[in-house]
C-alpha cells in the first residue's frame, strides 16, 4: 500500500511531503517498519546522527513493527542508538521481534501500544540447518553461542529491566513472546502510555 502524502503549508506555498517524512522533519520520529538489514540500519543510523544535531528536540522517538533482522546490522543501530546524546524513545506499534526487540530495549523510554509484542529468541534457532556441512555445525554453533551472550549483552545494557541475565536467556531458548501486561511487569516496557 502506498503511504499518501499531505500537504503543508510552508512561507512560499503549500509542500507535498509524505507521511514518514511528516513525522521524521516535524516531529523527529524514525520509522523502523521493516526487516533490519545493513541499508534500513545505515538510514537509521544517518537519522539518528541527524536528528541528535537538532537543536529543537529533546527526545528521539524510533516506532518499531519490525520482525528483526541480521544481528550485524541490528548492532550497527544500537551502536548509533549508544552515541546519542539526546534520549531516545522507542515505541513497540505492533509486534516487534528478534533484533528488533534488541533495538527497542535500548530505549531510555520504552512504549508499547496495546496490540504490540515483543519477541526474543535464541539466534541458533535459525541457522539454515538443511544447508549446513558437517564439518562447518561447530563453528556455526560457536558463533550463534557469541552472538546470543552479545544479544544478552545489549538488552541488558539497560539498567531498568525487573530481570536477570539467566531468566533473560531461558526466555530467548524458549522463543518468548511477552504482551503489553508481561512486558511491564519485567521492565521491558516503561510506559503502557503512548504519546505522540
Amino acid at each position: 500500500m502506498k503511504t499518501p502524502n499531505i500537504m503543508k503549508h510552508r512561507s512560499n506555498g503549500l509542500e507535498a511531503m509524505s507521511i514518514p517524512d511528516y513525522l521524521f522533519n516535524e516531529k523527529g520520529i524514525i520509522l523502523l517498519d521493516d526487516e533490519i538489514d545493513f541499508d534500513s540500519a545505515n538510514s537509521i543510523k544517518y537519522q539518528l546522527m541527524y536528528l541528535d544535531d537538532r537543536d529543537d528536540l529533546d527526545v528521539i522517538t524510533i516506532m518499531i513493527n519490525s520482525p528483526g533482522g541480521m544481528i550485524s546490522a541490528g548492532k550497527i543501530i544500537c551502536d548509533a542508538m549508544k552515541l546519542c546524546k539526546k534520549k531516545i524513545r522507542t515505541i513497540a506499534a505492533g509486534p516487534v521481534a528478534s533484533m528488533a526487540t534488541v533495538v527497542y530495549l535500548l530505549g531510555d523510554e520504552r512504549e508499547m501500544y496495546p496490540s504490540g509484542t515483543l519477541m526474543i529468541h535464541n539466534p541458533l534457532y535459525y541457522l539454515d540447518k538443511a544447508h549446513l556441512e558437517m564439518d562447518k555445525v561447530s563453528e556455526l554453533l560457536k558463533d550463534a553461542q557469541k552472538n546470543r551472550e552479545a544479544l544478552l549483552d545489549l538488552m541488558l545494557s539497560t539498567n531498568d529491566l525487573s530481570i536477570d541475565r539467566k531468566q533473560l536467556g531461558d526466555f530467548m531458548d524458549e522463543e518468548k513472546t511477552f504482551e503489553l501486561e508481561e512486558a511491564l511487569k519485567y521492565g521491558l516496557v516503561t510506559t503502557d502510555q503512548v504519546d505522540l
